[in-house]
């Protein structure tokens, strides 16, 4: 059985599809495109992080609970191109 939150609905809450959606909404809510260098870097950062995480878990069909998990650190290898299933 498919986790629900592997399903593209843009109002499942807690879905990888709002999840990333959400990280555009975030950076422009705290108006990241005005701030000096270094924190735009780290905004920037960390919305990469959090798109990184999807595109990994979902590839791999975790469920975005466990791959969003503050436990569950992102690994460079995990990154890497990967044929689809």
């Amino acid at each position: 059985m498919t986790d629900a939150s592997l399903k593209p609905d843009p109002m499942r809450k807690g879905s990888y599809y709002r999840r990333i959606e959400d990280i555009g909404r975030a950076l422009d809510k705290l108006g990241v495109a005005d701030l000096p260098p270094a924190p735009k870097f780290v905004a920037y950062y960390f919305g990469c992080e959090k798109l990184a995480h999807g595109g990994v878990g979902i590839v791999s069909s975790r469920p975005a609970v466990c791959e969003y998990h503050h436990r569950n650190p992102l690994k460079l290898n995990d990154i890497r191109a990967r044929p689809v299933r």
